[in-house]
């Protein structure tokens, strides 16, 4: 599966969207629940006209199925990923961690011994060349410290 060959995912209204029906995925959600709950999520409630027609190419696409719901007494659709629907939104994910993972990176900084990425470098030290080493924890510190003095 292929994220390219879905329909085009560019906004967060539609990213909400996928996730949300990807947490249904078992029992599938109406249009309108939906819109309730991209509501409740984000504050802003998405109009049918931009619901609809995104479910529409979706379905189309076989990203999605549709069904009646036979618990209500109206003629209310359920909407259901298929596989190649939860494989898109896997690989949405998969996308959206890795694209974050690589902008973190480029943020972080690492321990001096080990390695770790550093969200708050818990232990700073001035080495002999006036140079700042950050390190995650005393422990590397410590073990830095008695590996250059061997």
């Amino acid at each position: 599966m292929n994220i390219d060959d879905a329909p085009s995912i560019d906004s967060m209204f539609r990213v909400q969207a996928l996730l949300y029906l990807r947490d249904n995925v078992d029992k599938g959600i109406s249009g309108y629940d939906l819109i309730l709950e991209i509501e409740r999520i984000t504050g802003d409630k998405p109009s049918a006209g931009k619901l609809y027609p995104f479910l529409k190419q979706l379905s189309e696409s076989n990203f999605l199925e549709e069904a009646q719901d036979e618990n209500t007494g109206r003629n209310k659709t359920l909407y259901r990923l298929t596989l190649k629907g939860i494989s898109l939104v896997d690989d949405l994910l998969t996308r959206m961690r890795n694209l974050i993972d690589a902008r973190t990176s480029l943020l972080l900084e690492v321990c001096h011994h080990c390695g770790a990425m550093l969200y708050d470098a818990q232990v700073r030290e001035i080495d002999d060349e006036g140079k700042e080493l950050k390190y995650c924890c005393i422990h590397c510190k410590n073990a830095e410290k008695s590996h250059s003095m061997h």
